[in-house]
């Protein structure tokens, strides 16, 4: 079907595309042979760990069993939990363990039978040290001891740059950077086991990823959405900085060479496939591998070796503003990285440099920095906003008129809490339609299930048909509308509310009395009535 992982286009404050949701839909009405099924074989062995850029929250975890890069039907999965861990959290506790409610149990990570070792991947969910939705995918490849047990894993761009590594790079990329093969399960985050070194190197990788995938994702649409074609390029990119890097950290030239030996090799992903092979990139190049150079300056002058744990969050703040500048083509890059580098700047300055940038600035403004800009300063009311630990008996309410690539929907989502008030299940109404691509499923109503968990009053995390991820975030109120962003698969929209769209609770205009109990039913709220 080509649609179910087909990322979001639409930019900060557009209103809420559905084809995004759609591969809710997908599930409902029939997909592809590579969708991820619901559940796994019978399973004997458990896997934990931490995925880290910052902690990823909400991100799917899963097992690569055919080391395609995609998740496949029948491959075990598992979201990470509020502190970024799955199968075993933070205080110890076994999500995995007989008796857990579901709530624990979506986190638990296991599967029947794995051979000698397996590569575990993650995708989604949102970076808590930034509060932004987490872009593209993680990786490490975990060797299986002779008693079965994997624990304690690390999945961060280290382990990423190596999965695909031959002894020889590995041994040569770990030298260049200073690191040992104990860095890489090591939770260099905490400020127990803090290395600045390790911090340095991972965040180097993943924004030079980051900036990569940016341009092959969007110009080469199989990724993502068809058969053969991995979830992003991030995985194909990461392979070839590995082989460039050789004894020395990365530099300009290595950085063009791996950016056309990435897309070299995404191209060969078409052949023998029905896709059709756009042209080579060529526009976006050379700005492309500049700012990735930039990129591999700002981190050693914003992020210096030196740097203690008490200065790592606003410092990795500062490296994503300006790489989400660069993504956005702003013309004052350049003064961003200035403002970015000088750490002690005033927030406000780095603030307005944005120039609209989709940064999550509530979840900013609930950050303890003991060194760095002061972030608080940064107005944001979050009063007017429904927090997202009460969900109980609320809705959200989204619509999306026909766009210019032909694609309208809407969606009613309906929340129900357990007993802890902060989780639940729901039921949701979702529209669909695309009048330029025939081979997709439309839909005039599908109800579909799902089950969702708050991390904060800020952050959701929402499963479809118990597969699709998706996170929602709450950033405050502007000018008096509340302010919300959905992410499925990395890719973020921002939109916000009216009387039309956001979260509705009983008594608002808009609130729905009786749920609906089938797709008919869907059919008839979601159709708007004659004018």
């Amino acid at each position: 079907m080509g649609i179910l992982n087909k990322s979001f286009s639409q930019k900060k404050l557009n209103p809420f595309a559905v084809a995004g949701l759609s591969a809710a839909i997908a599930l409902a009405v029939g997909c592809s042979s590579s969708d991820p099924d619901k559940g796994s074989a019978q399973s004997t062995t458990s896997l934990s760990g931490t995925a880290i850029d910052g902690y990823i929250v909400g991100a799917t975890v899963y097992l690569d069993l055919n080391d395609n890069g995609q998740r496949n039907a029948g491959e075990p999965s598992a979201l990470t939990d509020k502190d970024g861990f799955f199968t075993t959290a933070k205080d110890g506790t076994d999500y995995c363990a007989s008796g857990v409610t579901s709530a624990l149990a979506r986190h638990c990570l296991k599967a029947s039978s794995i051979g000698e070792e397996v590569i575990i991947r993650s995708y989604g969910g949102f970076d808590i040290f930034t509060g932004e939705p987490f872009d593209g995918s993680l990786s490490s490849r975990i060797s299986v001891g002779v008693d079965g047990i994997v624990e304690n894993k690390i999945i961060s761009p280290l382990t990423s740059m190596l999965t695909d590594a031959s002894e020889s790079e590995r041994t040569q990329i770990l030298s260049a950077y200073g690191l040992l093969e104990d860095d890489l399960d090591r939770d260099f985050l905490d400020a127990g086991s803090f290395d600045a070194d390790t911090v340095n190197a991972a965040i180097t990788f993943h924004k030079v990823v980051s900036l990569f995938s940016e341009v092959f994702d969007e110009h080469y649409e199989a990724i993502g959405t068809e058969n053969g074609f991995p979830d992003s390029a991030n995985s194909l990119i990461y392979k070839e900085l590995a082989i460039q890097m050789g004894n020395s950290k990365l530099d300009s030239t290595k950085l063009g060479n791996a950016y056309d030996a990435a897309e070299i090799a995404i191209r060969d992903l078409y052949t023998g496939s029905d896709e059709t092979v756009p042209q080579a990139i060529a526009s976006n190049r050379t700005t492309t591998i500049a700012n990735a150079a930039k990129i591999l300056s700002l981190v050693i002058n914003a992020m210096p070796t030196n740097m203690v744990f008490g200065d790592a969050q606003s410092r990795v703040v500062a490296v994503e503003m300006v790489v989400k500048k660069m993504i956005d083509g702003a013309a004052d890059v350049d003064d961003a990285i200035s403002d970015a580098e000088d750490i002690t700047t005033d927030a406000s300055n780095l603030y307005a440099n944005l120039n609209g940038a989709d940064i999550d600035f509530s979840a900013l403004t609930e950050v303890d920095y003991s060194l760095g800009p002061d972030f608080n300063i940064i107005d944001i009311d979050l009063t007017g906003a429904i927090p997202l630990t009460e969900l109980a008996d609320k809705q959200l309410f989204i619509n999306h008129a026909q766009d210019s690539d032909g694609i309208s929907g809407s969606a009613h989502f309906f929340f129900s809490a357990d007993e802890s008030g902060t989780a639940g299940t729901l039921d949701a109404c979702l529209k669909y339609q695309d009048s330029n691509d025939v081979r997709v499923e439309e839909t005039e109503g599908t109800l579909i299930d799902g089950t969702w968990f708050a991390i904060d009053d800020n952050r959701l995390v929402l499963t479809l048909e118990g597969s699709f991820d998706i996170t929602l975030i709450s950033k405050g109120v502007d000018n008096g509308n509340a302010e919300y962003s959905l992410s499925y698969g990395g890719e973020t929209i921002s939109w916000l509310s009216d009387n039309a769209t956001g979260l509705i609770a009983d008594g608002d205009d808009g609130f729905v009395s009786a749920q609906p109990t089938s797709n008919a039913e869907c059919v008839t709220l979601l159709t708007p009535p004659p004018s």
